[in-house]
């Protein structure tokens, strides 16, 4: 038997705790550039490749309550609506000495603000004042208590804070309102939100659209039985999507990080701003746009899930494929 000299036996014994470390270290998961997740931990914007496949063939099979009891189709449908109405928040914030400095020069700029917005044809009624707060302002002062010296917070002026509400047509119009405002030295933006006079007729379409897939869907699958079930229910879901709920924010950082040790020197990062864009809504809709999300949209989604009794359900008679199926299916409306 081959002995292993004593000087090499450190070596052999690193090189198979490097083997195997190798070997044992889990397989990542693959991700792809520009999709639909975020991750951030990871220097950019990724998204899983799984394509919903190993979901589909994975899930459970019906238990015998369900599939005994009855039979329910959805159908979803998408909608989306370029917003006619823009409702932009600005922020008027001054501060001074007394309450009445405070006051006096808050009421000029929002002044400044309204005139100049009105002057640009904007209509008085588009405009609302909206008063949040009058709060004391504070400042360290140096003092002696007991032979002691100390900082003390005292009152030193107050902050006033009034909101201004203008509802435009269009960004366009939107920008030259937040021109207008800074040029008038009011530089705060509270909000920026998007809104459509015909948020309820696009619900009720994307309803009918829902309605109709889940029809459609319903004609095919139930063409295996001799004879189709009867409806016994009905249930319906239509949500409204907003462009400002419809972004994605994500930190765009390193892929690695070089760590140190305290006898480095102290190590300041670049300041990378969060990235953000508008990257729409991700639902797996039977009636949907076919143009990719590109601008900021109002999405109406409607789900309609259609509930049929199941032929295996008690009081029902024996469940019986037609038999000609599996080619009925194909021939189905």
């Amino acid at each position: 038997m081959f002995a292993v000299p004593r000087s090499i036996r450190p070596v052999l014994f690193l090189c198979a705790y490097l083997i195997l470390a190798v070997t044992t270290v889990p397989v990542q998961p693959a991700v792809a550039q520009g999709g639909g997740g975020y991750a951030p931990a990871a220097g950019g914007y990724t998204s899983s490749t799984d394509s919903g496949l190993t979901r589909w063939s994975n899930s459970e099979p019906l238990s015998t309550t369900e599939a005994t009891s009855h039979i329910a189709i959805d159908g979803v449908a998408e909608r989306r609506l370029m917003p006619d109405q823009i409702r932009l928040v600005m922020a008027v914030a001054t501060e001074a000495e007394t309450l009445a400095e405070c006051r006096q020069t808050n009421a000029k700029l929002i002044a400044d603000v309204l005139k100049s917005w009105t002057d640009n044809g904007t209509p008085r009624d588009k405009i609302v004042t909206d008063f949040i707060s009058v709060t004391p302002r504070y400042a360290w002062r140096n003092e002696l208590r007991d032979n002691e010296p100390v900082r003390v917070q005292q009152r030193d002026g107050f902050r006033m804070l009034t909101n201004l509400h203008i509802a435009i047509a269009s960004e366009e119009a939107a920008m030259d309102a937040v021109e207008r405002a800074f040029a008038c030295g009011v530089t705060e933006i509270v909000t920026f939100e998007y809104g459509s006079s015909r948020i309820n007729a696009a619900k009720e379409e994307a309803r009918a659209a829902a309605l109709a897939a889940a029809q459609k869907k319903a004609d095919q699958l139930l063409a295996v039985f001799a004879e189709r079930p009867p409806v016994i229910n009905v249930q319906e879901k239509t949500a409204v999507f907003l462009p400002q709920q419809l972004y994605t924010t994500y930190q765009n950082i390193l892929e690695e990080d070089i760590e140190y040790n305290s006898r480095d020197k102290p190590r300041i990062k670049a300041y990378r701003p969060r990235m953000r864009f508008y990257h729409g809504l991700a639902v797996e809709a039977d009636d949907r746009p076919a143009q990719i999300p590109l601008q900021p949209e109002i999405v109406i989604t409607s789900t309609v899930r259609l509930y049929f009794r199941s032929p295996a359900a008690a009081g029902s008679p024996n469940p019986v494929a037609r038999p000609d199926f599996p080619r009925s299916l194909e021939q189905a409306p």
